[in-house]
């Protein structure tokens, strides 16, 4: 074998690094869009809950209020 040929299972090797590379962006592109999908919707779900809590405390701080104001026109 001379010096400057180059054996045949390395250049297969390559080959190979270089299609198994090729071949799997689709995969890791479709992985990395649902990845980003989900957690928009994560972040989505948190803002959800957050503003359910928050329309809930507005809700029983103005039933307490309503309650009071009544109670207080019974008393009078």
């Amino acid at each position: 074998m001379r010096h400057h040929q180059v054996s045949h299972q390395i250049s297969d090797a390559v080959s190979q690094v270089n299609v198994s590379t090729i071949g799997v962006a689709p995969a890791y592109a479709t992985l990395q869009a649902m990845m980003a999908q989900s957690q928009a919707q994560g972040v989505l779900m948190a803002n959800m809950v957050s503003g359910q809590r928050q329309l809930s405390m507005t809700g029983m701080a103005t039933l307490t209020k309503s309650v009071e104001q009544m109670m207080s026109r019974r008393n009078r």
